[in-house]
């Protein structure tokens, strides 16, 4: 298997556990589908999904319609009507609700197979599969991928199914897909900051899954100030990408996607870029409130193409303060080594 297909399975792992999936992170462990193209994974995961929702029927709910008609339905929009000039027609403007499969949720689907179809690295074969489903989608409007609203697309207990398929065509018309040109690195994409929370979630549903006891979970930090004094409103928030807890002991954990994880000095010198371990720093001394050293901070990169990476095990002022990096190129049981050791060596 390619260091491309594998880089590619880590990322459809990556993927199933940040948006909580059980049957895709079965099937990414078994291996069972190699792709050699992130579009092919995409097009795996909204088709698969996709086929799913149309299983259980699209979603519908009600949708306002306007219409020139010759008999009243609904309400009557009389100054439309008038402007329109609709009434010398023998017709008038209403306005009704139907209840219609043509709703955004269903626009973004539609959306993104056409997407997928007529624009992505995909297998022929594959194609004629999203082709069938769009053929479900036919009383939906066609909308540019490019003009969806992802964040006003809300969720009720009726379209709830929909959340991992929307975040996939998320991903898909965000473009957090990695060159295949000649001369580009595997991780060009990187630094994209969609993708930077993709990993921040993959590694805090990692360990909530196999690590329930530690209380995988993203937390606030409060500032330290000291007593008697009132916090003042301009301090910045302090949220965690990952901390795990258990009865006497805190590991913070800060995740980075960056295509260089070292930043150089004036003599050629790598280092930790300073933000990030300041940062690090900055919440693990505020959240060892007993000042006892039982807080400790990771900084944990994805290993890319870079000569030099983060190797830091160190304690500052009474905490322990590591950087390490998961090399996702490498094959899953070795991924996953990596991440166990985290725990191990805590």
């Amino acid at each position: 298997m390619s260091e491309t297909s594998v880089l590619i399975g880590n990322v459809y792992v990556m993927m199933a556990y940040a948006f909580r999936s059980v049957h895709h992170r079965e099937a990414a462990l078994r291996g069972e589908i190699e792709f050699d193209h992130l579009h092919e994974l995409l097009a795996h995961l909204i088709g698969s999904e996709t086929s799913r929702q149309v299983r259980r029927g699209l979603h519908k709910q009600y949708v306002l319609h306007e219409e020139e008609l010759t008999t009243v339905r609904g309400k009557i929009d009389v100054n439309r009507s008038v402007m329109r000039n609709a009434t010398s027609r023998g017709r008038l403007v209403c306005l009704f609700d139907e209840f219609s499969e043509d709703t955004q949720h269903n626009r973004a689907v539609k959306s993104a197979l056409n997407t997928l179809i007529q624009h992505g690295s995909v297998t022929q074969e594959r194609k004629r599969f999203l082709k069938r489903l769009i053929s479900h989608f036919a009383g939906v409007s066609d909308v540019p991928l490019r003009i969806v609203d992802w964040n006003s697309l809300p969720y009720q207990r009726t379209n709830s199914s929909y959340r991992a398929l929307i975040q996939y065509c998320q991903f898909l018309a965000e473009g957090l897909l990695p060159s295949d040109e000649p001369g580009e690195s595997l991780l060009t994409w990187a630094t994209d900051d969609s993708l930077n929370d993709l990993f921040e979630r993959f590694v805090r549903e990692y360990f909530a899954v196999h690590y329930p006891q530690l209380n995988s979970r993203a937390s606030n930090v409060v500032w330290s100030v000291d007593d008697g004094l009132e916090l003042p409103s301009q301090l910045p928030a302090m949220r965690t990408d990952v901390t795990l807890t258990d009865r006497q002991r805190t590991l913070i954990i800060d995740t980075k996607l960056y295509s260089s994880p070292l930043q150089l000095g004036r003599w050629g010198k790598a280092s930790l870029h300073s933000g990030n371990l300041y940062q690090l720093f900055t919440y693990v001394k505020n959240a060892d409130t007993m000042q006892d050293g039982s807080v400790s901070g990771l900084l944990l990169y994805a290993k890319t193409t870079a000569q030099e990476h983060p190797d830091l095990d160190t304690r500052i002022q009474g905490n322990r303060i590591r950087a390490t990096t998961l090399d996702l190129t490498l094959p899953w049981p070795e991924v996953r080594q990596t991440l166990d050791a985290i725990v191990d060596l805590w």
